[in-house]
């Protein structure tokens, strides 16, 4: 066996994994739940990955461990290694004829359910689709996932994750929209944006980028809506303006969209509200095609 060889076989990934696990999950008995496995069995693949490498990991404090100094190095490095592992996996899945690949691709709570649909259905007609599975959440929880390679990519708005290991590509820039039935929009489209004051409005939830921003610009205009009701979820705003309930809020990306599927009808743009979407993905060797099929064409930037 050759020295180098013999100094790989140092490395063991389900030991590395081990080690991950309690660093995140901050105890030996938690990384064995969600490893599902015995502690016992955490506790002695970390400790023969101690031997192995011939450094401590981890030290005990009180009736809990801690990670030693050396451990946060070991970590840097496992966190690379085994995203390289699962990367490899990944592109094996893409040429693996028995079995169609997994694309697995996570939106932020905020992204309205059209725009979701609008950036992941290029990824369906791909000559070879694979399975898709999105999954919803608030989007640090999501580049979290991203990070350890429990998703493939994230798609967000107008956020950016902190760190390194993570790559970010513009995927529009589009300027908010107001839209409403048609009954409402002769309403107000006369004298637009002036016709706002007084008029009845669905708000985008108050922790939304895009309320902060819609909000400055409504007290920047000197223009009061009365407001009707503040939701969180897109889909439940576009439900209630859809029934007449008010005027709504929406990237101008989606306004055919929005007229085809629920007949609703743009009143006018705020000439100064832009709203921006974001894919997230690991920095990596191989690039899924489903990353590919998202990302942007060359040429005029998407949005409006």
């Amino acid at each position: 066996m050759t020295k180098g060889l013999a100094n790989i076989r140092r490395l063991d990934f389900a030991q590395l994994a081990y080690l991950r696990a309690v660093a995140r999950t901050g105890s030996v008995t938690a990384a064995a739940e969600s490893l599902h496995v015995t502690p016992q069995t955490v506790s002695g693949q970390v400790g023969v990955l101690e031997a192995r490498l011939g450094v401590a990991l981890l030290e005990r404090v009180g009736r809990g461990v801690r990670l030693t100094d050396v451990a946060g190095v070991v970590l840097q490095y496992a966190d690379d290694i085994l995203g390289r592992g699962e990367d490899l996996l990944r592109a094996l899945e893409s040429v693996d004829a028995w079995r169609p690949p997994t694309f697995r691709v996570g939106v932020g709570r905020i992204v309205p359910k059209l725009v979701a649909h609008r950036f992941l259905r290029p990824v369906l007609k791909l000559a070879a689709p694979p399975r898709m599975v999105v999954r919803e959440g608030e989007e640090e929880d999501l580049f979290e996932q991203l990070r350890s390679r429990r998703l493939d990519a994230v798609v967000s708005s107008g956020y950016t994750p902190d760190g390194t290991g993570l790559a970010t590509t513009e995927l529009a820039a589009t300027r908010l929209g107001v839209f409403a039935t048609p009954a409402l929009a002769r309403r107000f489209r006369r004298g637009f944006p002036r016709s706002l004051a007084g008029a009845p409005v669905l708000l985008p939830g108050a922790e939304s980028p895009v309320r902060r921003f819609l909000d400055a610009w409504l007290a920047g205009n000197g223009i009061a809506p009365r407001v009707v009701g503040e939701f969180d979820d897109a889909g439940q705003r576009e439900a209630f303006g859809v029934a007449g309930d008010g005027l709504f809020f929406a990237p101008d990306l989606i306004a055919d969209d929005l007229r085809r599927q629920y007949g609703v009808v743009k009143i006018g743009r705020l000439p100064d509200v832009w709203v921006r979407y974001f894919l997230v993905t690991p920095v990596r060797a191989f690039t899924p095609p489903a990353e590919l099929a998202i990302r942007p064409r060359p040429g005029p930037a998407r949005g409006s």
